[in-house]
């Protein structure tokens, strides 16, 4: 899955890069989810 020449700072980056992408896309879920409600 992952090359070997991928070491712990890259393979750290990519998870913070996911993390990241997957705190804005939780937030705009609960935003709509929140405008949803209130209309």
């Amino acid at each position: 899955m992952f090359a070997p020449a991928i070491g712990v700072p890259e393979l750290s980056i990519i998870l913070f890069n996911l993390v990241l992408v997957l705190g804005a896309l939780g937030g705009v879920w609960y935003l709509l989810g929140r405008l949803r409600g209130a209309l």
